[in-house]
């Protein structure tokens, strides 16, 4: 049975908040909790077993914010290093809807939805289609071409990756990040 249009939009709100909440909530604990001591390869075994990167120590820029570049068109986001990457400015982006708090939808197709939530420089990836696998690869492919970034510097960003619970309740309530990325979590049926 088909839900009323109204609920998928609740849906997919309240994916897109749970998103934003795993993401923040990620980026906080990453920057509370001091860093483990790397290894002679510069990398960091975790308690889950995989490897991270320790955070860059060389100091940030002091506005410490994304801010637009008037002569590049591009903004400047903080990494989860702590270094900054220029991406194309999402605020410009001709599909660009801006909410009033901070949220950009700068993508919105029927199989994805891909926001900018400034306060703490993180992107989502919503996926509203039934077929997660093909609807990631779509996604992605937009994520890269709408920032004008490669998938290593993609990998650097904080990005959260969900499934809607109307779309695929399998897949739904997890943050599977980017596909290409080190911490990216293919999808396995159960």
């Amino acid at each position: 049975m088909e839900e009323p249009t109204s609920f998928k939009k609740i849906y997919e709100i309240l994916a897109v908040i749970l998103l934003l909440v795993i993401a923040f909530v990620v980026y906080q604990v990453r920057r509370t909790n001091p860093s483990p001591l790397p290894s002679p390869g510069g990398t960091v075994a975790s308690p889950g077993g995989t490897n991270i990167t320790p955070p860059n120590n060389n100091p940030a820029p002091p506005s410490g914010t994304s801010a637009p570049s008037s002569s590049s068109g591009k903004i400047s986001i903080k990494t989860q290093r702590g270094d900054f990457i220029l991406v194309k400015n999402v605020y410009k982006d001709p599909a660009a809807q801006i909410t009033g708090d901070h949220n950009v939808t700068f993508r919105d197709t029927p199989e994805y939805r891909l926001f900018y939530y400034e306060p703490t420089q993180s992107f989502a990836i919503a996926i509203l289609n039934s077929d997660v696998v093909q609807a990631r690869a779509l996604a992605e492919r937009a994520f890269l071409e709408a920032l004008g970034i490669t998938q290593e510097q993609a990998c650097q960003l904080r990005v959260s990756l969900g499934v809607v619970t109307w779309a695929n309740e399998i897949f739904a309530d997890k943050n599977y990040g980017l596909s290409f990325c080190p911490d990216g979590v293919p999808f396995v049926n159960p």
